[in-house]
């Protein structure tokens, strides 16, 4: 009888704070992975469609700057593009802000911030047309991924800096994935 009462009034309720525990974490651990791809994936592929766009039209008008009168679809990337940026600043803040409650005692927030920066510069180069300054900061980026990276070889082309994103957002989330939760 006396065991009885131990394991209703104090076993089994730690083990199933700790069952639940464990689903919370893992929900929040599910939900920030879920929200880092997407937002990642959307400022990403709205780079790439703007960054096809001119080449397209630099293709056909290899003397000509850019023009949006001339080129409709080029204004219409262009506005895609930045209010993909907008969405892309204001969710990278919400992701920020949960790393920062949850993950307080790693360096994710830190990686997160860091990263964010990577993304930030790389929707620039879209509107970097001095080859100068363009070619300055795909440097900068790459600098930036090798650290995250903890590797040396990213090149500073626009194919390799995007994949050195898409690594970083891996790691990310790999850390997320093996990270505790504070949870307070």
């Amino acid at each position: 009888m006396l065991f009885g009462g131990i394991l209703t009034g104090i076993i089994i309720p730690v083990i199933m704070r700790r069952w639940q525990t464990r689903q919370k974490n893992l929900e929040i651990k599910t939900s920030l992975v879920s929200e880092i791809s997407e937002s990642v994936m959307r400022i990403l592929m709205q780079v790439q469609f703007f960054n096809i766009i001119v080449k397209q039209y630099k293709e056909k008008n290899p003397s000509k700057p850019l023009s949006f009168t001339e080129f409709p679809e080029l204004k219409a990337e262009n506005e895609k593009l930045n209010e993909s940026y907008k969405n892309w600043e204001i969710y990278g803040a919400i992701i920020d802000s949960k790393l920062t409650a949850y993950f307080s005692n790693t360096k994710i927030p830190e990686f997160w911030r860091e990263f964010s920066e990577c993304i930030r510069l790389f929707y620039g180069l879209e509107g970097i047309y001095d080859k100068k300054n363009y070619d300055q900061t795909s440097k900068r980026i790459a600098q930036k991924l090798c650290v995250l990276l903890d590797r040396a070889d990213i090149k500073d082309d626009w194919s390799s800096l995007r994949q050195g994103i898409l690594d970083s957002k891996s790691l990310i989330i790999n850390n997320i994935l093996q990270s505790r939760i504070r949870l307070n």
